[in-house]
C-alpha cells in the first residue's frame, strides 16, 4: 500500500505533489497538536528550571511508576524479576538499576512479544523504526504519549535557539519529496499547514545547487533543520561562491556534528547551530542551549547511565556507552538499553543555569558522504531508509568501491531474507543512487569494526576530494 502511494505521488504533476505534501502536513498537524503535547511542553518549559537534584527525584518517581507497571504488565520483566528475587519496590532509584542486566536491541528484537504490555491498547501502537547506522535495522513499538513526549521536547531545545512554532522553516531530511528523475527545479515542496518547505537531500549536485541557493533567498525562512550532512553540502556550496543567506538558527539531527560543518553553516547561514541527540528508542537523548557548553539530558524523558566496556559506572568525565531508560514508554518498556553511542557527563554545569545534565557531544559512527554516478551528494542517514523493512539481518554495510559499483554487506541472522525483501531492497537504493549505478549483494559472515572499535554502516573508496577537500579531517 505505501509503495502504491508513493508511486501514485511520484507521478503528480508539481502542483498536486504539494497539495498531497500539505494535506499530509495537515494530518500530521491535527495529530500531534493534542491536549497532550501542550501539557509536556508547558511541563517541560518549567522543569528545565528545577535544581539538578530535584530532576533526579522526578527522574526517581518516574522509574518507580515504570518499574511497577512493567513487573505487573510485561512478561519480560516479570519473568526477569521472579528469576533475580526481585520485587518492584528494589528497584527505586537510578543506582538501583544496576540489579538489572544490560538489554540489548538483539534480546529485544528476538522476545518482542514478551516486552510488549498486556494492557496496552494494540489498535494505538506506533511502530518506531531506528536509523540503522550500527548496521542493524531495529524497531520497536510506542505509544502516543511517547511521540508527544518527544515533539515537545522538540519544541523546548528550539526555543533554545529562539524559534516559535508556526514560523516558517526549511527541512532537509530523509524523505523523498521530489522523484529522483527530476532534472530542474523545483527541488522542494511545500507543507503549508505545517509552515515548512521540505528541501530534497537527494538532488544535491553541483548543477543544482545554485536553484537551492536562488529559493532559500525568496523564501524569508527563518531556521532550518535536518541532517547536518545534507545542509554541509549546501553551506560548503555557499562558502565556495562567497554566498550567504541569514537565518535566525539551524536545527541539526539523526548524525554526528562536527567542528567543520558547524563552522560552514555557521558562516552560509549567519547564524548559531543547535545539534540534539535522539533515539527511535525514545530512551535516551540531549540537546544544545544557547550557550553551547554541550548536551543538556532531557531528564524528564530518560535515565542515561554512562558505563565502561564492563558495565561499571564512569565517574563525570569520562567517556563510556549510553545506556539509557525511557520514563515514558510504557507500552515497551526499556530498562537499561545498550545504544552503542559514547558520551561523558561533563563535571561542570552550564552556565545558562538550567539544572538539566551537561553531557558531550555524542560520539557515534562517522560516515562517508556518497558521490553518485550522476554527481549528487547523498547523506548516509538516507541511506538507511530502504534497510528498515528488512528483517532477519544482524548487520548490514554499504561501500561504495568507485563511483558506480556499490556493495550491500549482509550478515544474516536467525531468521531468512526473501528474494522479494532482496528485490526491493536493490530497487530502493537503485531509485536513491540511479539508474547508473551498479548494486551487488554480498552475505557476509560478519562485518568488522575500525580498530577504534566503531561500525561504520556507509564506507565510500572514491577519494574524498572528490566531494570536498573540507570534508576529512
Amino acid at each position: 500500500m505505501k509503495h502504491a502511494l508513493i508511486s501514485i505521488y511520484e507521478k503528480m504533476p508539481y502542483g498536486l505533489q504539494n497539495v498531497a505534501s500539505s494535506a499530509a502536513g495537515l494530518r500530521k498537524r491535527i495529530i500531534e497538536r493534542n491536549r497532550q503535547f501542550f501539557a509536556f511542553r508547558e511541563s517541560l518549559l518549567e522543569s528545565q528550571h528545577l535544581p539538578t537534584v530535584r530532576l533526579q527525584e522526578l527522574q526517581a518517581h518516574k522509574l518507580r511508576q515504570l518499574v511497577a507497571h512493567a513487573y505487573k504488565n510485561v512478561p519480560y520483566y516479570a519473568q526477569l524479576f521472579k528469576e533475580r528475587g526481585l520485587a518492584p519496590e528494589d528497584i527505586s532509584s537510578t543506582a538501583d538499576l544496576q540489579k538489572l542486566p544490560l538489554l540489548d536491541k538483539s534480546t529485544v528484537t528476538n522476545r518482542m512479544r514478551e516486552f510488549l504490555a498486556r494492557n496496552t491498547d494494540r489498535s494505538k501502537l506506533i511502530w518506531n523504526h531506528t536509523s540503522g547506522t550500527t548496521g542493524r535495522p531495529f524497531g520497536l513499538f510506542v505509544d502516543r504519549r511517547v511521540e508527544d513526549m518527544w515533539n515537545a521536547l522538540l519544541f523546548r531545545h528550539r526555543s533554545w535557539g529562539g524559534y516559535q512554532y508556526d514560523r516558517l522553516r526549511i527541512t532537509f531530511g530523509g524523505r523523498v519529496i521530489v522523484p529522483f528523475e527530476t532534472k530542474r527545479p523545483p527541488f522542494w515542496r511545500y507543507n503549508l499547514p505545517g509552515r515548512q518547505v521540505h528541501f530534497s537531500s537527494f538532488h544535491l549536485s553541483e548543477e543544482n545547487l545554485p536553484h537551492y541557493v536562488k529559493r532559500l533567498r525568496t523564501l524569508g525562512a527563518e531556521v532550518m533543520d535536518g541532517y547536518p550532512s545534507a545542509i554541509h553540502i549546501l553551506a560548503r556550496y555557499m562558502a565556495q561562491h562567497g554566498l550567504q543567506v541569514p537565518l535566525k538558527a539551524v536545527f541539526v539531527a539523526s548524525e554526528p556534528l562536527y567542528d567543520y560543518q558547524r563552522a560552514a553553516m555557521e558562516a552560509a547561514f549567519t547564524c548559531e547551530v543547535f545539534n540534539i541527540y535522539g533515539l527511535a528508542e525514545r530512551c535516551a537523548s540531549s540537546g544544545e542551549c544557547e550557550k553551547h557548553e554541550g548536551n543538556h539530558h532531557h531528564m524528564e524523558e530518560s535515565i542515561v547511565e554512562i558505563l565502561d566496556s564492563e558495565g561499571n559506572s564512569v565517574p563525570d568525565g569520562q567517556c563510556g556507552e549510553i545506556v539509557g531508560t525511557s520514563l515514558v514508554n510504557y507500552t515497551m518498556p526499556l530498562l537499561r538499553f545498550r545504544t552503542g553511542d559514547l558520551c561523558a557527563y561533563q563535571t561542570k554545569p552550564c552556565s545558562c543555569g538550567r539544572g538539566l545534565r551537561l553531557m558531550t557531544p555524542v560520539d557515534t559512527k562517522k560516515e562517508d558522504v556518497i558521490l553518485t554516478p550522476d554527481g549528487r551528494y547523498i547523506s548516509p542517514s538516507v541511506l538507511t531508509h530502504p534497510l528498515k523493512p528488512l528483517h532477519g539481518i544482524e548487520k548490514t554495510q554499504i561501500v561504495q568501491e568507485d563511483r558506480c559499483h556499490f556493495v550491500v554487506k549482509l550478515v544474516q541472522g536467525d531468521g531468512r531474507v526473501s528474494k522479494h525483501d532482496l528485490g526491493e531492497l536493490v530497487n530502493a537504493l537503485q531509485s536513491l543512487l540511479g539508474k547508473e549505478a551498479k548494486i551487488e549483494v554480498d552475505f557476509v559472515d560478519d562485518i568488522p569494526r575500525t580498530a577504534a572499535g566503531k561500525f561504520r554502516f556507509v564506507i565510500s573508496k572514491v577519494p574524498q576530494d572528490h566531494v570536498s577537500s573540507s570534508i576529512v579531517k
